[in-house]
């Protein structure tokens, strides 16, 4: 099954000095057979109100989106990743208020 805008996988890719796999959340399945993707982080020091996602542990759809802690998506840039490259099970999603909330900060 092809990925879905809100779902979130472990990809492998490059973030500030990291280079390990890490939790992103799809934006859209390109036409070029790529999917973007935004980067998920736990490292609440370099959170960005206004620029980041928040995604709060005590929020009631936190436990759908398989995350261990509060985090948030990067609003830095967003990367995009052969479909061939992505993994075939999702690490979970953003649902309910949470999903519709990501989408009116996405735009």
């Amino acid at each position: 099954m092809n990925p879905q805008p809100k779902e979130i996988y472990i990809v492998q890719t490059i973030y500030r000095l990291c280079t390990d796999k890490r939790p992103c959340v799809v934006i859209e399945i390109l036409k070029s057979g790529y999917v973007k993707f935004a980067r998920i982080s736990s490292a609440m020091d370099l959170y960005h109100l206004g620029r980041d996602f928040l995604i709060e542990n005590n929020h009631p759809n936190f436990q759908d989106t398989g995350l261990k802690r509060t985090s948030y998506v990067s609003g830095e840039d967003f990367i995009e990743v052969p479909l061939s490259d992505v993994s075939k099970k999702t690490m979970g999603k953003l649902t309910g208020d949470l999903a519709k909330a990501f989408d009116k900060w996405l735009g």
